[in-house]
């Protein structure tokens, strides 16, 4: 990457970091939970006009190493704010939700895929 793509691309990130940032300070005032702003940003920018402009640095393979790190960063804090004394005391029905969600959309789409002729 060339020294001038290179900075394109490091302003480009920092205009990003300002909006989430500035967008966080919006949704604190707000009362909704700040790590949503990131994810409006990136809806807002997505798609309107503005995505033309980012679409290059967007779509190399830079790019993708760091939205692969920021959902991994997404995943810490989420798992940062779990309660662990509530997930134990809430353990019977974590289970009985979770068992529930797999076997039921599992059997439910097995069920159509026979009735549509699909053999196993």
């Amino acid at each position: 990457m060339s020294d001038l793509l290179m900075g394109e691309f490091l302003l480009t990130l920092a205009l990003l970091f300002a909006l989430v940032y500035f967008a966080s300070g919006i949704f604190e005032r707000a009362r909704v939970p700040t790590i949503l702003a990131a994810l409006f940003v990136a809806l807002f920018i997505k798609y309107t006009p503005i995505y033309s402009h980012i679409e290059p640095f967007v779509t190399g393979e830079t790019f993708t190493i760091l939205a692969q790190l920021g959902v991994l960063f997404l995943l810490f804090f989420v798992g940062l704010q779990i309660d662990l004394e509530d997930m134990t005391s809430q353990s019977r029905e974590i289970i009985t939700a979770t068992v529930l969600n797999t076997t039921l959309p599992f059997i439910m789409g097995m069920t159509v895929m026979l009735y549509l002729g699909y053999d196993w």
